[in-house]
């Protein structure tokens, strides 16, 4: 069971995706870009600076979301993607942006 601020940030993830999803359906389907989406969402519309304790630059989240999605993908998973994500997320270390 994830503690509060990791069940926090995946919440917040999985808030990007379900509307990332209501705009996708409208044009269709896939978005290889999806980065760029979450990134703008996450840093200037959610609570995920205020969970992660600093404000983000969308430049670090789109790497950081990037990396995380090739190191997810890598190998077979039990677990949420976003519990995954939010547990790595709040392990590293950001320079202000």
């Amino acid at each position: 069971m994830p503690d509060q601020r990791v069940a926090q940030v995946a919440a917040i993830l999985e808030e990007a995706e379900r509307l990332h999803g209501e705009l996708s359906r409208r044009t269709n389907g896939a978005d290889p870009e999806w980065p760029l989406f979450y990134a703008w969402y996450l840093a200037a519309w959610s609570d995920l600076p205020q969970a992660l304790g600093t404000i983000p630059t969308r430049s670090q989240l789109i790497f950081e979301l990037v990396s995380l999605d090739r190191e997810y993908r890598a190998e077979p998973r039990q677990g949420h993607w976003s519990v995954f994500y939010a547990e790595r997320l709040l392990g590293r270390v950001w320079e202000p942006g």
